[in-house]
């Protein structure tokens, strides 16, 4: 009789949703908000369309054409912060703010100018991190831009952190799997840290 008992199971580590960090390249350090702030992100999904063919008395299928979901982010909204008063250089931006100022380089209605995708677009990386820091997998997205930024509505009845969400549109994506070593004489990842 087979045993429903496996004691190395009780040595697999789970991962955890709450363990992952967003990072978002091309911008200047004003970028950090997006990273401290990321409270939620669904994962890229590729999807591909079915094509008929239709014969005598059947019907079968070839791959069509492969599309990518959107992405959805939640950043928790924090209030501007002035480190240096003199300049603009401490000026720290909440994510709010520095995906509105995003998405007016993509489309600003009160100019009508509308962004070339060479210069809006920009490579992220979601990073899922085991316990102690290290990265076990990561999801590096090209070319990607929000399609829509959207803050959540006020309540004076409620008290709970503002949060402003993202609808991030991309080319595509691809995941890898960083090496963790075990043992006694590593616990550091075989790769570098990843970038985006």
């Amino acid at each position: 009789m087979a045993s429903l008992t496996d004691t190395s199971y009780s040595f697999y580590e789970p991962m955890r949703k709450n363990w992952f960090i967003v990072q978002f390249d091309g911008f200047d350090d004003n970028g950090d908000p997006l990273t401290i702030a990321c409270k939620t992100c669904t994962i890229p999904t590729l999807t591909t369309a079915e094509n008929p063919l239709h014969r005598i008395n059947d019907i079968v299928y070839t791959p069509g054409k492969s599309e990518y979901n959107a992405i959805e982010f939640t950043f928790y909204e924090f209030i501007k912060e002035s480190v240096n008063n003199t300049d603009n250089s401490g000026v720290k931006m909440s994510a709010g703010e520095f995906l509105y100022n995003w998405q007016q380089n993509i489309h600003n209605a009160k100019t009508g100018v509308q962004g070339a995708k060479k210069s809006i677009a920009h490579n992220a990386a979601i990073v899922q991190i085991n316990g102690e820091g290290q990265p076990v997998r990561v999801w590096n997205i090209y070319k990607c831009w929000p399609t829509s930024v959207e803050f959540a509505s006020l309540d004076s009845a409620d008290g709970s952190a503002q949060e402003v969400s993202c609808t991030v549109r991309y080319d595509w994506a691809e995941s890898s799997n960083p090496v963790i070593e075990t043992g006694d004489e590593s616990t550091e990842s075989t790769t570098e840290q990843p970038t985006v």
